[in-house]
């Protein structure tokens, strides 16, 4: 090399080689130094991002009717509806039979059938965990389908903030909790209930403790949540999300009787109007896992829980006082989410009205 080269490469006015190109920063690619695929943790989804960027969020609407926007087209809406159905008729049993065949080898074996059996009956405490889990996964669907078909923030399925807010759910099961204990401790009384722990007790008490208020958050997500917010966006009508969530939810618990049906239905509309009036599921969350724990616990202390799973016939008179007891929860968390003045519809904050993109 000549001098008068090696001082042109010294001030960079040669053409750099092909070897050098390794060394400088990279603008794409998933693996290379300082790209797309480790800035901001993005990896592999790095230019999926790209092709789908999250949409602004309109100012103004309330939790139903979140995901409308002009650039959002209700076919995408209605897509996301259909892809997220289809996923809770296989994901949750998939899941289930995966945990439950663990379990299984764990135990060291025996007739499969038999356990499977006691494990979808809920006889066994792996298999209410199983269970627990299996619709547990549905939170993961709804927050991945928010953000690769709807669009829209995984939290916009939460609250209108998008995201949780912790006071306020912990307010409302608070308030579940004094109501329900009240109800539930006058009815045992007037029955003249004895205790009588099932088998296996406190597993099951341990399994119920740390896995059903995920169960019941996933349902309030799927339903109050992706489900009421995607229909009540696509019709434009907040309250037609509202009642057709709560006719799938009481339907998807299978055979039942009309008070049953009833009892889950109208437990379905108050908790879509808590919704829709609060601008979260933080009420509805709170009240479905309150319920949930306390229905478990109880029946592990006085029945079985498997005879609470199956229960598919209740009296008119049953059904009445639980919904009067709904009918308090949902007085009393209207009140506090009144009280506290809480955002109750999108782009009430800064930052939540920007046309555009949020990232």
């Amino acid at each position: 090399m000549s001098p008068t080269s090696r001082k042109r490469r010294r001030r960079g006015g040669s053409p750099a080689r092909a070897g050098d190109a390794s060394r400088r920063p990279s603008t794409g690619g998933t693996g290379s130094r300082g790209g797309t695929g480790s800035k901001g943790g993005a990896g592999a989804f790095a230019g999926l991002a790209e092709l789908l960027p999250i949409l602004p969020i309109t100012d103004g609407l309330s939790h139903p009717r979140a995901l409308q926007h002009p650039d959002r087209p209700v076919v995408r809406l209605l897509l996301g509806l259909v892809l997220v159905a289809m996923t809770y008729l296989v994901v949750p049993s998939a899941v289930f039979t995966t945990v439950l065949t663990i379990s299984f080898r764990i135990r060291g074996g025996g007739d499969w059938d038999v356990y499977l059996e006691q494990g979808r009956l809920g006889a066994v405490p792996e298999g209410l965990l199983a269970s627990n889990l299996g619709i547990a996964s549905l939170i993961v669907v709804c927050w991945a389908a928010m953000r690769w078909v709807n669009l829209a923030p995984p939290g916009l399925v939460l609250s209108v903030v998008r995201r949780l807010r912790w006071g306020y759910l912990a307010a409302c099961a608070g308030v579940a909790l004094v109501v329900f204990v009240a109800i539930q401790a006058v009815s045992l009384l007037a029955a003249g209930t004895t205790l009588q722990p099932q088998p296996q007790f406190w597993w099951f008490v341990l399994v119920v403790v740390l896995t059903s208020p995920f169960q019941a958050a996933a349902e309030e997500v799927l339903f109050r949540g992706f489900l009421q917010q995607g229909i009540g966006s696509a019709t434009r009508a907040w309250w037609l999300g509202v009642l057709l969530t709560s006719l799938l939810f009481a339907l998807a618990h299978g055979t039942q009787s009309p008070a049953l049906f009833v009892d889950r239905f109208v437990f379905g509309v108050m908790a879509g109007l808590l919704v829709w009036r609060t601008g979260g599921l933080e009420a509805a969350i709170g009240t479905h896992v309150v319920n949930n724990v306390l229905a478990f616990v109880l029946a592990g202390l006085t029945s079985s829980i498997a005879e609470v799973r199956a229960l598919q016939v209740i009296d008119w008179p049953k059904a009445a006082v639980d919904l009067g007891t709904f009918a308090v929860i949902a007085a009393g968390c209207w009140g506090l989410a009144r009280l506290w003045k809480l955002q109750r519809v999108t782009a009430a904050t800064p930052g939540l009205g920007d046309r555009r993109p949020i990232r």
